[in-house]
């Protein structure tokens, strides 16, 4: 996964980005709970359990608002614990690394021996 996580409600309402989003939810009745229930049928966390891929390389940003830490370590729990690089970036600014994480992601498939422990 790339820049992912788990948990959508709650990075709709504590993420920088989806500020409008929970705006609208707000004006529209909802609260977090029930806006967590709304979005349990495509939670990353909850569909991971049919996750039959077992060898799998998370990368996120340290400095990611998008995507708060918490909500990416919670779907890293769900997927059992994989491998995750973080890299010294935001959300948008993790192009600066479009490179470095490619060739991650080849040695991760190729079996590089920096990944051998997944």
């Amino acid at each position: 996964t790339i820049l992912a996580g788990g948990n959508n409600a709650g990075v709709i309402w504590e993420g920088i980005a989806t500020g409008s989003v929970k705006d609208d939810l707000i004006k529209a009745g909802f609260n977090r709970e029930q806006t967590s229930h709304i979005y349990q049928i495509i939670n990353p966390c909850i569909l991971a359990k049919h996750n039959k891929t077992k060898r799998l390389l998370m990368i996120n940003g340290l400095y990611d608002e998008v995507m708060p830490r918490k909500f990416t370590m919670e779907l890293w729990e769900a997927l059992g614990r994989p491998k995750i690089k973080w890299y010294p970036c935001a959300h948008v600014s993790s192009i600066l690394f479009v490179k470095n994480i490619a060739k991650d992601m080849v040695k991760f498939i190729h079996g590089d021996a920096e990944f051998n422990h997944v």
